[in-house]
């Protein structure tokens, strides 16, 4: 172990007053290194921070505007189903009353339609 008496009669008790000038400036400088880096770390961690939460911003204005989005089509699609089911009614009532199933057969053309198509033909 390193005793201020062994450093002493190392270097000389002339020269013990410049060991421990030597030792004194070490520690202020060491010291000094220590609030720099400390300094560098918070400011480093504070911009971090800084960025986090303008992300955190930028994500919560992305999720509002995704709510009334989906509000809007919520909507939309409850417009949607009141229509489907207007049109879903009259595609039953057709379906009631045999849609012209019942009626016998069905004349496409008619005679004169037939003429004309003849003469179109040619």
């Amino acid at each position: 172990m390193i005793s201020l008496a062994g450093i002493a009669a190392w270097v000389g008790l002339s020269k013990l007053r410049l060991v421990l000038f030597g030792i004194a400036v070490a520690g202020i400088l060491s010291l000094a290194g220590g609030l720099y880096l400390k300094g560098r770390i918070d400011q480093s961690h504070a911009n971090e921070v800084a960025t986090l939460k303008e992300a955190n911003a930028m994500l919560n204005k992305g999720l509002k505007a995704e709510k009334q989005a989906g509000a809007q089509m919520a909507k939309r699609l409850a417009e949607y189903d009141e229509n489907s089911t207007g049109f879903t009614t009259y595609v039953e009532k057709l379906e009631r009353n045999g849609n012209g199933k019942d009626k016998g057969p069905v004349e496409c053309f008619s005679a004169d339609d037939v003429d004309q198509l003849r003469t179109l033909w040619r």
